[in-house]
């Protein structure tokens, strides 16, 4: 089995597809002193994080739509604009 906390550079890496929807992730509530603001690690691919506790990430299962929503939308761009 694997272990997510071991793995989880790969998987934000996949995620994001290895962008950086950091700026996404604040517009939508995500900021800087947040509660969420290590949730930040799930808006930006392409950096190293750490492989600590996932308990530092417990909270984000609550904003896992907004999180999820910035990566799409930076892997698919919408073509309103």
């Amino acid at each position: 089995m694997v272990c997510l906390s071991e793995n989880i550079n790969e998987y934000i890496n996949c995620f994001t597809q290895q962008r950086n929807n950091t700026q996404c992730c604040l517009d939508n509530g995500l900021g800087d002193g947040d509660y969420y603001h290590n949730c930040l690690d799930f808006c930006h691919g392409g950096h190293t994080t750490t492989t600590a506790s996932l308990r530092k990430w417990w909270y984000c299962k609550d904003v896992w739509s907004v999180i999820g929503e910035c990566n799409h939308d930076g892997v698919h761009p919408s073509s309103d604009g």
